[in-house]
């Protein structure tokens, strides 16, 4: 707008709903001022920017934006979001493009390795809050993966325990000083509180090697068979000389 002719670009900002205010202070005069030459060509559509608010409302977008990457990120749906914030799923992919992959390789991998825990995929869903179609169709290109465990979240078997401790099946079931079982099942089966084998792998009641983090019921034997490290040579990796 030239410069001889302010009024008409206020004139053209109060019918956009820009408050006096806001144009006042955008063209560095009195609020007044911009009032009385434009009062008379009025009556104006409520301001619906204010001073202040046309930044305030850059700085919700863009925080809502950022959320909606986030949630794309971690495996949800675009329509999910939408209709949870009440807008079109158009607008959540207009605001999203170029801040792919969704969902992440984070994301990805971590359900991978979860599966690899034989974590079942409804119970991995339900931890990202996503669908378990998302999550196995992401994953099975990564497979196969081990039958999830039949036990609920929280209990161990001497199948978990191994892989709690780095070792073999076959290696747990030789064990004679795992902790005694929290119950006995039905069909004899031996089960242990996840907390009850934390609290056992915290004691020393497993040596634990300083290469791979595994708990082997004899450390020379496994230093010997899988690291080729001779007696004298674990004696002097556990004194740490």
């Amino acid at each position: 707008m030239p410069d001889g002719h302010p009024e008409l670009d206020w004139l053209a900002r109060r019918r956009a709903g820009e408050s006096v205010r806001l144009i006042a202070q955008r063209a560095g005069v009195a609020a007044s001022r911009v009032e009385k030459a434009t009062k008379r060509f009025g009556p104006f559509p409520k301001a619906n920017r204010q001073e202040g608010g046309t930044y305030l409302a850059a700085f919700l977008l863009e925080e809502r934006r950022q959320r909606w990457v986030m949630n794309r990120r971690l495996g949800m749906r675009v329509k999910e979001i939408a209709e949870r914030d009440q807008v079109s799923h158009q607008t959540v992919t207009r605001a999203t493009r170029g801040w792919g992959p969704f969902p992440s390789r984070e994301t990805i991998e971590a359900w991978v390795e979860a599966r690899q825990q034989r974590r079942s995929l409804g119970a991995i869903a339900l931890e990202f809050g996503v669908l378990p179609g998302i999550v196995q169709r992401f994953t099975t290109p990564h497979g196969p993966f081990p039958r999830p465990a039949q036990l609920p979240e929280g209990i161990e078997t001497r199948e978990s325990i191994a892989r709690r401790a780095g070792v073999s099946d076959s290696a747990v079931r030789n064990w004679r000083h795992l902790p005694e079982p929290d119950w006995i099942t039905a069909t004899g089966r031996p089960v242990w509180l996840s907390t009850t084998i934390t609290r056992w792998l915290e004691t020393d009641a497993l040596a634990r090697c300083a290469l791979c983090g595994a708990r082997p019921v004899s450390l020379p034997v496994h230093m010997g068979y899988l690291h080729g490290q001779s007696a004298r040579q674990t004696k002097r990796l556990r004194s740490g000389r």
